[in-house]
């Protein structure tokens, strides 16, 4: 980890405009090498505090340096590790056979007796995220009869180690907006677990529930208090909301400086949404040729050669003929069926049809979502399939699915119709079990076009019972499961061109 004085170093080295490489020469050490990504991410105000830690003075920079040269130079040890044992049974003392936590709940700790994948600690991981982050603990108990309170008792089954960090993430990030950053851990007192998220402070806070999920309710901010978990004050989210307009001008303030520095015959700006540079009076086009000669780093993904010119981009860049500026890659299944749930398209377009028709085994997948973000209407794709080199049963299958807007339907009833109806009235389905993730499949099936309910809701819904039948054994809800998000591609379809 990179500490706070550090940030400031670096910061100050942005400002001398020294390279990348020069910059990292002075942080990697053996125990801690630092990629090229940590300082675009620094520059950005997206890694740790550094959206709102100022650069160091010049002397302050001239000084490390100069020690830096000299080998005076303080070794700075990493930072510890929130989830290493050691930091987490710190957190707890024994008196006699009893294990209890030592500070109690604070505005950094709550604790809950078990865990369940749709248990009621949304609330408590917002909370968390909007304040200083920190930990939510499961298997401690709030009181106990005999021992007192927040007392460990231990977790009474696997649930919480069991279950897939993808499955709580999905849920997490179909509630909340921005999506809260945890990890998952565990601390052990003889035959006894203790569960452990921690979460960190989110640096684009407030955290904000997009949807209603258990003691959540759409739209609310929630902020750890010592000892709960509640609805945000007002002087809290002012708070808030003061410190991201600093972020913001922190973040504003290096641009700003260096448009001062050239003036405006020097400058210009990049509008990625327009595919120009443009100073308000004169503009400058980017050129299809002149984007294939650049070397574009996408947000989060970091390679680069020390020293090479790069183009960091935040979003899709689109140029000349407006085409996006995608490569065609490996698409498997997996990233069809979770992008399709995103409502995204993390790869060419056109390679999740070619999975499709020439790689998959013809079996219900969403391929109207992925023709429409290529550009193609019904008989485009059509064109596509039968120019497509797949196998013709392949090929058949997916021209009579597209010919059929109604393809996938399939009427619901018994279990699936009474999933079907609550899903109707906006209720978020949680499905407990592979069996109950392939009936929500069959009522997705059952969709009717006029349906009102979120897109949002169904993706997420429909994203969980991938991620339940995932690693099931049997095929049948599998089937179920995907033939109900074509289903949902053919209702979304519908949405899509009768409110254009």
């Amino acid at each position: 980890m990179i500490d706070d004085e550090e940030i400031g170093l670096i910061k100050a080295m942005m400002a001398r405009e020294m390279k990348i490489a020069d910059m990292q020469f002075y942080f990697n050490r053996q125990d801690r090498p630092v990629n090229t990504g940590r300082f675009a991410d620094i520059r950005a105000g997206r890694y740790g505090r550094s959206a709102v830690i100022p650069a160091a003075g010049d002397q302050d920079l001239q000084s490390f340096i100069d020690d830096h040269a000299a080998g005076r130079l303080p070794i700075m040890g990493p930072k510890t590790d929130p989830l290493a044992p050691t930091t987490l049974k710190a957190m707890f003392e024994k008196s006699g056979s009893t294990i209890r936590l030592t500070t109690g709940e604070t505005d950094r700790i709550e604790c809950k007796e078990s865990f369940h994948p749709r248990g009621k600690w949304l609330r408590a991981l917002a909370s968390l995220a909007n304040n200083q982050g920190g930990y939510i603990l499961f298997g401690v108990r709030d009181q106990d009869a005999e021992a007192g309170p927040l007392t460990v008792v231990g977790m009474k089954d696997d649930l919480f180690e069991t279950t897939d960090p993808v499955v709580m993430t999905r849920r997490i990030r179909g509630t909340f907006d921005p999506t809260p950053v945890f990890q998952i851990g565990k601390v052990l007192f003889g035959r006894k677990t203790v569960g452990v998220i921690h979460v960190e402070q989110h640096p684009a806070r407030p955290v904000v529930a997009t949807r209603q999920d258990g003691d959540v309710a759409e739209g609310d901010i929630y902020y750890r208090y010592p000892g709960q978990s509640a609805k945000i004050k007002y002087s809290d989210l002012r708070s808030l909301l003061d410190d991201r307009d600093a972020r913001i001008r922190a973040e504003l303030t290096p641009m700003l400086n260096r448009l001062l520095q050239l003036g405006p015959g020097r400058a210009m700006i990049a509008d990625l949404a327009a595919n120009e540079l443009t100073d308000g009076h004169r503009s400058i086009h980017i050129d299809k040729a002149l984007a294939e000669k650049l070397t574009f780093i996408k947000e989060g993904h970091f390679v680069e050669t020390a020293g090479a010119p790069a183009l960091r981009l935040v979003g899709d860049l689109h140029v000349g003929d407006g085409t996006p500026a995608v490569k065609k890659g490996i698409v498997t299944r997996a990233d069809m069926l979770a992008d399709f749930i995103d409502d995204t398209s993390r790869a060419d377009p056109v390679d999740y049809l070619r999975f499709a028709v020439e790689v998959s085994s013809g079996e219900w997948l969403p391929i109207r979502h992925f023709a429409r973000v290529a550009g193609m209407d019904d008989a485009a794709l059509i064109d596509f399939i039968d120019a497509s080199p797949g196998r013709p049963n392949n090929k058949t299958a997916f021209r009579a699915r597209v010919g059929n807007p109604q393809a996938a339907f399939v009427e619901a009833k018994g279990a699936p119709a009474n999933w079907l109806r609550k899903l109707y009235e906006g209720h978020a389905l949680h499905p407990k079990n592979a069996k109950e993730a392939g009936e929500i499949g069959r009522a997705l099936q059952g969709l009717s076009n006029d349906v009102t309910t979120r897109a949002d809701l169904m993706r997420a819904i429909a994203g969980e019972c991938v991620d339940m039948v995932a690693t099931d054994a049997s095929s049948g809800p599998r089937t179920y499961v995907r033939r109900g998000l074509a289903r949902l591609d053919e209702v979304l379809d519908h949405r899509r061109h009768f409110s254009a």
